[in-house]
């Protein structure tokens, strides 16, 4: 059994709590004790502003807190919309950088002084500085006979062409035609992500 915010029920009443707190009656039938805990009627009970409670004493309030499902005669569909927005503390969200009503992702950065005029993007310095000839990046370079920077179309292009080349079943399969694949597809997958 669930017992969603229980916790909320099991502590005493404050001491600030009206003379006539301790006079109520335990709402249980049939018992006389005061009735000092509160308890919610319903999970729609736990929104802040409701003043609508059950009133047990302690023994009542113990056994009615044992008892207490937020979830009871909810369907599971309901369960599981609930326990997901429970994930977001019942926040309302969004994809990454898709805010409602953000409009300044979508804007460029604005430079009113002009400090960063001569500055190349971090991106572009990335492009602009090339790959060492030891860097997978620029071993990748030079097998598919790219240079930087390069388009998503001479990639494939590229890939393509030798691929047509060194497949084993065009050479025989030969194990050379084999490994040579090999390298291109290893290549392919390295330069797919960095490609302009």
């Amino acid at each position: 059994m669930v017992r969603k915010f229980s916790q909320w029920f099991d502590s005493p009443p404050s001491r600030k709590a009206s003379p006539d707190a301790r006079e109520r009656p335990c709402t249980h039938p049939g018992c006389a004790d005061p009735g000092i805990y509160r308890a919610p009627k319903s999970r729609y009970h736990l929104e802040s502003g409701v003043d609508d409670w059950y009133w047990f004493c302690l023994v009542h309030v113990r056994d009615y807190n044992a008892r207490w499902n937020y979830y009871a005669n909810m369907s599971e569909t309901q369960i599981e919309q609930e326990r997901r927005a429970d994930v977001t503390w019942q926040r309302p969200s969004w994809p990454l950088g898709a805010f409602p009503g953000a409009q300044g992702a979508a804007q460029p950065f604005q430079d009113p002084f002009g400090l960063f005029q001569d500055a190349p993007s971090p991106s572009q310095a990335f492009f602009q500085s090339g790959f060492s000839p030891r860097s997978p990046e620029g071993k990748a370079l030079a097998l598919l006979g790219l240079s930087h920077p390069f388009s998503h179309s001479d990639l494939q292009k590229n890939y393509r062409a030798l691929v047509k080349k060194h497949h084993p079943d065009a050479n025989g399969g030969s194990l050379e035609a084999e490994e040579a694949l090999k390298s291109i597809n290893e290549a392919y997958a390295v330069l797919k992500g960095v490609c302009g």
